[in-house]
């Protein structure tokens, strides 16, 4: 049986938006708030919704929009909304993406809305998912498309513990005015019939252990995630044994 977790879904939890945390690097910049995208004013060539994913005027999670004025990006900093915790045996997630990187060619391409997860309560936060803003700049005509990821994939997945989640962006380099909005946030749980990699050391997933994910635990040592082989939120000398151990074919 699967369950599904609905982490923000503004037609079926409005409001529930109190429960997660908003976080600005800096005092003026636009946190993450619930609200409603509208038809009028249109600003698309600056990068704003005008409806959220059904088509239609409703209630997204958002950074760096106003109704008013065409005005209010992020800019200069970063803006971060994390969710509480949720249910252990997440496996997917699923959300629905709007991001506009900016509206003009010079500064519009340094940019990324990044996800993290952390199944140690915050204490380490690992990439899950990244919207490059060079992929992304299409002023004046961004769309929102579906976006999933398969937490079972990450080295660092514990089917056992709870998981938090962290969307990300920071104006970095020159600055711009970026727009992200999200909506329909779900994470898809089946913890009666997940099995667990038989080769968690296979970390480049080709089915052998072998040099190359030697070296991913090398190139990422100290660092809660890339090589994190036997998923403990920290890559060292625990993963290079590991990898020793299970060294050759998987099963």
């Amino acid at each position: 049986m699967v369950d599904l977790v609905e982490v923000f879904n503004s037609t079926t939890l409005a409001g529930n938006f109190e429960n997660w945390e908003a976080f600005t690097s800096l005092p003026d910049l636009a946190p993450w708030e619930e609200q409603r995208v509208f038809l009028t004013p249109d600003c698309r060539q600056y990068g704003w919704p005008r409806v959220g994913p059904s088509g239609a005027e409703e209630d997204v999670l958002v950074t760096g929009y106003t109704r008013w004025g065409c005005g209010n990006w992020v800019t200069g900093g970063c803006s971060e909304a994390t969710t509480p915790s949720i249910s252990s045996g997440s496996h997917l997630l699923t959300y629905d993406l709007w991001y506009s990187p900016g509206y003009l060619p010079s500064i519009s391409s340094d940019d990324d809305f990044i996800v993290y997860a952390s199944w140690d309560f915050g204490q380490h936060w690992v990439e899950i998912d990244r919207a490059q803003g060079d992929q992304f700049y299409n002023p004046g005509n961004t769309q929102w498309i579906n976006r999933e990821v398969d937490l079972r994939e990450h080295p660092s997945f514990k089917n056992s513990s709870e998981v938090q989640l962290k969307f990300s962006i920071c104006d970095s380099g020159e600055p711009s005015r970026v727009v992200v909005a999200i909506d329909n946030v779900k994470v898809f749980t089946n913890p009666c019939h997940y099995e667990p990699s038989p080769c968690p050391s296979d970390l480049d997933k080709n089915g052998e252990v072998e040099f190359a994910d030697l070296l991913l635990v090398l190139n990422y040592w100290s660092s809660p995630e890339g090589g994190d082989a036997n998923g403990d939120g920290i890559v060292g000398f625990d993963d290079v044994l590991l990898v020793l151990n299970d060294w050759g074919t998987c099963p």
